[in-house]
């Protein structure tokens, strides 16, 4: 179960029966719960709100038991017109509220194989888990979904990490850099944090069939930690 609290502030008056509609959507955007009730939990209607109210509005949400971990979900919230069934006229469609970070009580995650990266006394990398996907469109080269379980050994200031496809020669086939931390920024680490970070790689078209290795480096505040953390067959 999980319960999103959201502040409205009302202006002018509307009109219409209009509830609130919450949508969790998974990562492929498919919808696994969604909720519709009045705001205050069903005990009052946006309409017997006067103009300036302030109103802290709690929803509840349960999510399926076979929902795989480690994952991020993807929060949605519109206004639902319940004569009609359409999403309030003025809004341009639902309004994403937020990402939300599933991870299973146990660490590392099931289905995820151990690694070990360590980055001086910063930062030190417990597993990852690789998914391979099709291509979507034609002359595409499909897609690669890194997760990487991390804990956090100190405060930093900034990480970043680099990703690179190797073929049997050692050559790179791609590379990806980005900043590390997308749900959990280096600026509010803590000793002991775990968390779980998502890269997306899309790989070239025409890649020849064969095995690659996925090469991690990883720079926290300057310090470096680098090794091979799986293999992806094509």
């Amino acid at each position: 179960m999980v319960t999103l609290w959201l502040w409205w502030r009302t202006g002018r008056p509307v009109a219409g029966d209009l509830a609130v509609r919450l949508r969790v959507l998974a990562r492929d955007f498919r919808p696994i719960a969604e909720s519709i009730s009045y705001p205050a939990a069903g005990t009052t209607t946006f309409d017997q709100l006067p103009a300036g109210t302030v109103l802290a509005d709690g929803h509840s949400l349960r999510l399926p038991r076979d929902l795989d971990t480690p994952d991020y979900l993807r929060i949605e919230v519109d206004l639902l017109d319940r004569r009609s069934g359409t999403i309030l006229a003025s809004q341009r469609g639902p309004v994403t509220v937020g990402p939300l970070r599933v991870t299973s009580e146990a660490w590392p995650p099931p289905g995820m194989d151990r690694a070990m990266l360590e980055v001086d006394d910063r930062l030190r990398l417990d597993a990852a888990r690789i998914e391979a996907y099709p291509p979507e469109r034609e002359g595409s080269g499909g897609s690669l979904a890194l997760l990487l379980a991390w804990t956090a050994k100190s405060l930093a200031d900034e990480a970043f990490v680099e990703v690179a496809l190797l073929d049997r020669a050692g050559r790179s086939v791609l590379t990806v850099d980005r900043g590390l931390g997308s749900w959990h920024a280096p600026q509010f680490w803590q000793p002991g944090d775990r968390f779980v970070d998502e890269l997306n790689l899309e790989l070239p078209a025409g890649l020849p069939v064969g095995d690659y290795r996925l090469h991690l480096s990883v720079t926290v505040d300057g310090k470096k930690g680098e090794g091979t953390i799986g293999t992806v067959r094509r």
